[in-house]
């Protein structure tokens, strides 16, 4: 069980919450995984740059993660409209625990880290999946190398959950998938053999071959959570 009461504890407490791993929190603090795992097994001191660095990016409090004084979340900041009024901010998924056991999304806490794409662009974005609005919209980032070269680790990906857009797979498009409630989410390809009406779920690495899954139409949106409708990252 994570302890509240050193500053390792703490710093494992927040990073677990937002369900991200060593690696995936450190590389955007500028330090190694292993200064990480040092921190949170209180071999080395946490780093008070790192924690006011966590400060601007997640919103955590850095007077908490170092002190254990105040809440664990500071208070969500309204969106900047006036200074940028075509910008449509979404928020980012966690990891763990994104989707519930019938497929519909965890809504985030007020405090969770939002990125922000051109109104023209969300509004593309809907259009092409011919349903959802845009509170139907969530930014998950990639893990892993499954999907390369069509998805990187690391690339930011946003995620349509509407139920009439999950249920209405459009053959050899980019889904997130879940085989059982259990299991993680995966971005992956899907289509529909027109016979069986059997899902096909595929990987875009050279050579791999989709493996056929039959799904009762009353199950498929607990499986098929979200169609990816936009893709951003270093490229």
């Amino acid at each position: 069980m994570t302890t509240l009461t050193t500053p390792g504890g703490r710093f494992r407490a927040f990073r677990t919450q937002l369900g991200l791993s060593g690696l995936a929190m450190a590389e955007p603090l500028g330090v190694t995984k292993s200064a990480i795992s040092y921190w949170e097994s209180g071999r080395v001191s946490v780093s008070r740059t790192a924690c006011l660095l966590a400060q601007n990016l997640y919103r955590v409090s850095a007077t908490w993660l170092l002190d254990g004084e105040g809440p664990m979340w500071l208070p969500a900041l309204p969106p900047s409209l006036p200074v940028a009024p075509d910008l449509v901010l979404r928020p980012l998924l966690p990891k763990s625990e994104m989707f519930r056991e019938d497929g519909t999304v965890v809504t985030p806490r007020d405090s969770a880290l939002c990125l922000g794409l051109p109104r023209s662009l969300i509004e593309a974005a809907l259009g092409a999946c011919n349903g959802g609005t845009a509170e139907d919209l969530f930014f998950i980032q990639v893990r892993g190398h499954e999907m390369a070269p069509t998805l990187f680790q690391g690339d930011w990906a946003l995620v349509n959950t509407c139920r009439s857009v999950r249920e209405s797979i459009v053959d050899h498009g980019l889904y997130i998938v879940r085989m059982h409630p259990e299991e993680d989410s995966l971005p992956r390809r899907l289509a529909m053999e027109p016979c069986s009406g059997d899902v096909l779920i595929g990987i875009d690495g050279q050579g791999q071959v989709p493996f056929r899954v039959t799904v009762a139409h009353g199950d498929l949106s607990t499986m098929v959570l979200g169609k990816i409708c936009w893709i951003g990252g270093a490229r």
